[in-house]
């Protein structure tokens, strides 16, 4: 249970779920009945090439990223997203992680149209970002993580998902079976540790939680392939981490240098005084990184 712990508080958010009442789930729906969440895409710059930024949490939106993140602007086109279920993009379930990178290609395809990208992830976002490099490794150009937390483990969610309430627990499991419900409605205390672990001055720009999308985003990493399958990734990957040391349980663990010896065409760029996320700490470093990086790739 010590490993599963670790593991949840690599996520930029931790939301304790409370015993709740949840709907009846409906008859269950195949993925081609499934209609699309709206999905909010702002586009900062027309440069080339496209950089989509994927931000962390779960459950929160982009605008936690800014204004650093907006000096990409100046030599890529820069693109933000809100995810499903959070900020100004639709509340529609499922928030699994499937959903998710489902997502992703279609704001691709919307900004980008057949051109390859680069995608920059952050804490939460680099799984996602990783999870659709190896789903469609034709459509990425190259890649920029930070904020790296260890590859999800399985079986650490597993247990958490059976520590759950019951009720919460037969939600999540007709989640997993394919059908569809109604969100949970989750009161005060299921948001009380919403971002723990991070600079209180980010945490301060983090605004209200999405609970649903947090944590059933969160679970949905069960079923997140092995680690050994990042192998198979062959564009080039800048990591870019923080050298602070930690100073707390609670400070975040950066899995850089471990997923870099994994990943063939992978570099870890490491900012000494930075924490889990040095595009705060020290912005003027970080990207001046990610242009030399991205000029790389043209």
């Amino acid at each position: 249970m010590h490993t599963a712990m670790s593991r949840w508080r690599c996520l930029v958010l931790v939301v304790p779920v409370v015993a709740v009442a949840c709907a009846r789930p409906s008859p269950r729906l195949d993925d081609a009945q499934r209609s699309p969440a709206h999905i909010f895409v702002q586009r900062v710059s027309n440069r080339s090439p496209t950089l989509i930024v994927v931000n962390g949490g779960p459950g929160v939106s982009h605008d936690y990223l800014r204004p650093e993140w907006d000096r990409i602007a100046a030599f890529a086109g820069l693109v933000y997203y809100d995810q499903r279920g959070c900020g100004r993009s639709e509340r529609r379930p499922p928030y699994t992680w499937q959903a998710h990178v489902q997502d992703l290609d279609g704001v691709i395809r919307r900004v980008a149209g057949g051109n390859r990208v680069v995608l920059a992830g952050s804490s939460w976002g680099t799984w996602l970002v990783l999870l659709y490099t190896l789903q469609h490794p034709e459509r990425v150009r190259g890649v920029v993580l930070t904020g790296i937390p260890g590859w999800p483990d399985s079986m650490a969610y597993e247990y958490m998902r059976r520590d759950l309430p019951t009720r919460v627990r037969a939600h999540v499991d007709s989640l997993d079976a394919g059908f569809h419900v109604a969100e949970l409605a989750l009161d005060s205390s299921s948001v009380a540790l919403h971002g723990r672990g991070i600079d209180s001055a980010i945490v301060v720009r983090l605004g209200p939680s999405c609970p649903n999308a947090q944590w059933e985003s969160s679970l949905s990493l069960r079923t997140a392939p092995p680690v050994e399958r990042l192998r198979q990734i062959e564009v080039p990957v800048l990591f870019i981490a923080g050298g602070r040391p930690r100073t707390s349980r609670y400070d975040r663990e950066d899995a850089s240098q471990t997923l870099a010896r994994i990943i063939p065409h992978a570099t870890v760029f490491t900012i000494a005084n930075g924490g889990h996320d040095p595009w705060y700490d020290a912005p003027d470093v970080f990207f001046r990184r990610v242009q030399a990086f991205v000029q790389t790739l043209r």
